[in-house]
């Protein structure tokens, strides 16, 4: 740290406000009263710094285009450079009120570079406020930024206001797994990548303005190598790939017909747990494929066929299902499970392991509430390395089964889901799978039915609650579809604070509820269903025209989830009465609904 104060108080550019003069050889400081675009404040001793607030859009031509900005006189050479962003705060005022939801950027002719800094800074009260990086442009630069990670600048009220911005040209920078890098890549014809050096092993994202399918190959130094498609979102734009290296990366290739001149790799810190969470407490067993638990189901009536019931699309041949979920296991839960219990929902709500609704988690089960895992710590599992996404995914389903004493089954990803590639595939649905969860629900996405849902580790929902036209809209197109799924999720705490916002919920969720043709159901309860629909067997052993027997058997359930959701069965024409294990069931218009 000596270094550092030695660097700042040595060395102190003096330029002009809107523009800076690279000409102090290969160390260049920014300081705040030479920006634009940011609000200028006093702080003790003279000083100054640089922020973000609201008022700063009105110099901009667009909220996303918000930021802080130097220009250079003269463009900073390509190659490498050591940067470093100091930060500060007013006397007085504590440093967590404060939002690090901003990146660092160069800007070329060709490329924007940039480093993510609420990704990768963690700092201490009793410590200076310094985040430390590496960026390597191919290009000459000629601005640099500080700029907003999300167009909701103002979710934390203020930023953390910026002293100083320092950049120094290095030869070759010393990086490992633990250093914040960004690297500008030049594209050449073949497909692969000029790579500056060989680059640290650990978390990195690629992002590439590409128009068409892409496959990109990632060379280890280690010989190994691995691929994968190239993410465009619903509306075909070019996303990121996140991916985790365990040796040295060696070579990019990138395989697809519209070969982008440009892309950049972001290299992220890599944290780990200190000891493995909760190592002591075993998952519960849900599903055991080697026993095999059967009962004999009889079909009486006259003129019968011989032939088995069916699976309906939904249970007693319902149209549409409706589900809802809530993350993050805040107070307001308790007030968002009445309203929907009231209005015949069976929401699922998503925890953390210390949400505060962990404290009573007994009175949202008791307003027909579900409780799912939001992982341990809410991170984004495609920033972590292999062995913490599983581990976040496992330790918060034990957290929540030792509270609860039955199995956890639904999980809903922080943040939304993408896929972080390593040599054995995506390591994000790896673990989610692997830590025993039959759903998982993401962001938004189409309409989907029960026929055409696909994967239910990338379960995806019709949007916010806030969103109301949008599903309004989704909810014509579901109920016009047979077997279509209506799936909104929020934030109880976005509800509002008042009982007039409160009202205005309860009349949004009223208008999907009480519908004669759907059944409301949780996401685990959706999931059982859907494995009872594929996982049960019948086979007939007995037939005349006034009795059909009828053998039905599945693999073992553990008893709690095989509560949740009865079997529920269409019966053929001419049946007039259903015996279950010795038992009559009522038949309602030609369904029947039996237990295990």
């Amino acid at each position: 740290m000596s270094y550092l104060k030695v660097f700042f108080l040595s060395f102190f550019l003096v330029a002009t406000i809107s523009s800076v003069s690279a000409q102090e050889g290969k160390k260049l400081v920014l300081t705040a009263e030479q920006s634009s675009g940011g609000k200028i404040i006093d702080l003790s001793g003279g000083k100054k710094a640089v922020t973000m607030d609201k008022s700063c859009e009105a110099s901009s031509a667009k909220k996303g285009d918000t930021f802080i900005e130097w220009k250079l006189q003269e463009p900073l050479p390509a190659g490498w450079y050591h940067g470093i962003v100091e930060f500060c705060t007013k006397e007085g005022e504590e440093k967590s009120w404060f939002n690090n939801h901003l990146g660092v950027s160069l800007v070329t002719a060709q490329q924007t570079i940039s480093v993510n800094i609420m990704e990768n800074f963690q700092s201490r009260k009793d410590e200076p406020q310094l985040f430390e990086f590496w960026i390597y442009s191919p290009f000459p630069t000629t601005v640099a930024r500080i700029t907003p990670v999300y167009d909701d600048l103002w979710k934390y009220k203020r930023t953390y206001p910026v002293a100083q911005l320092s950049l120094e040209q290095v030869s070759q920078p010393s990086l490992d797994a633990s250093k914040v890098a960004s690297i500008g890549l030049e594209m050449k014809p073949d497909g692969t990548a000029n790579l500056p050096c060989s680059l640290p092993p650990g978390l990195w994202m690629l992002k590439s303005p590409l128009t068409k399918d892409c496959t990109v190959t990632y060379e280890g130094e280690d010989g190994k190598s691995f691929q994968a498609n190239y993410p465009f979102d619903q509306w075909k734009r070019p996303g990121s790939v996140y991916f985790f290296m365990g040796s040295l990366l060696k070579k990019l290739t990138f395989k697809t017909p519209a070969m982008s001149k440009i892309a950049e790799l972001q290299h992220s810190i890599s944290r780990e747990q200190k000891e493995p969470l909760l190592a002591d407490v075993e998952l519960m067993k849900v599903i055991d494929i080697s026993k095999t638990e059967s009962g004999q189901l009889e079909l009486i009536g006259s003129g019968l066929t011989g032939d088995a019931p069916s699976f309906p699309l939904l249970p007693m041949g319902e149209k549409t299902a409706v589900l809802t979920s809530w993350d993050d296991g805040k107070p307001d839960d308790l007030r968002c499970a009445e309203i929907l219990n009231r209005l015949g929902y069976r929401p699922t709500f998503f925890l953390n392991n210390d949400n505060p609704a962990m404290k009573f988690l007994d009175k949202l089960e008791g307003m027909n509430g579900e409780i799912g895992s939001h992982c341990y710590h809410h991170p984004s599992l495609y920033r972590l390395t292999p062995e913490r996404a599983a581990e976040e995914c496992v330790s918060m389903r034990k957290v929540l089964e030792k509270a609860l004493n039955h199995p956890v089954i639904s999980f809903s990803y922080p943040n939304g889901y993408s896929a972080s590639y390593d040599v054995e595939g995506d390591y994000v649905l790896k673990a989610v799978k692997a830590a025993g969860y039959w759903s998982c629900r993401t962001t938004p996405g189409y309409v989907t039915t029960v026929d055409t849902l696909g994967d239910l580790m990338t379960m995806k929902t019709d949007g916010f609650f806030g969103n109301e036209k949008d599903l309004d809209k989704k909810w014509e197109e579901t109920r016009a579809k047979d077997g279509g799924i209506f799936h909104f999720w929020g934030h109880s705490w976005q509800i509002g604070k008042t009982d007039e916002q409160w009202k205005k919920f309860e009349n949004f969720c009223a208008k999907f509820a009480n519908c004669p043709d759907a059944w409301y159901a949780s996401q685990g309860e959706l999931s059982i269903w859907l494995w009872l629909r594929n996982n049960i067997k019948m086979e007939v052993t007995e037939k005349t025209p006034a009795k059909v027997a009828v053998k039905i058997s599945r693999p073992w359930i553990h008893p709690y989830l095989s509560a949740k959701r009865p079997i529920s069965l269409k019966v053929p024409d001419g049946v007039t009465k259903v015996v279950w294990q010795g038992n009559e069931l009522p038949v309602s218009n030609g369904f029947v609904e039996l237990k295990w």
